[in-house]
């Protein structure tokens, strides 16, 4: 893309994004958004395609690849002595060992905040 193209598609984000964001908190209908604010709802319905595959780009290259690990069963006698439920996440630099009897919830609280981390 020429450098005057990419100015100019920039502005047209810079345009639609707001309107987007706008609409989504409205609580309106599409089509009743673009007529208050006279847009064109065909445009309206492209520039949202655009967006959100420019989104879902990002994101896709934001997204390292998934790594597997092997799975190495562990005796469930020395489970049950340990206390170890043989299962460990591993996360962001963050080792999660889990107990034979561990809180679900507490789990799922601390896997939201580690997503969250840079």
């Amino acid at each position: 893309m020429k450098p005057h193209q990419e100015r100019a598609r920039a502005e047209k984000v810079n345009y639609w994004q707001p309107h987007l964001r706008s609409w989504r908190s409205s609580g309106l209908s599409m089509s009743e958004y673009c007529k208050r604010h006279e847009l064109n709802e065909a445009q309206f319905r492209y520039w949202q395609h655009q967006l959100l595959s420019m989104t879902h780009g990002a994101l896709h290259r934001a997204i390292p690849p998934l790594k597997f690990t092997e799975i190495k069963p562990v005796a469930s006698e020395e489970c049950e002595l340990s206390g170890f439920s043989g299962i460990e996440l591993h996360c962001k630099g963050y080792c999660l060992t889990l107990t034979v009897n561990f809180n679900e919830g507490v789990m799922r609280r601390l896997l939201h905040l580690l997503d969250g981390l840079p």
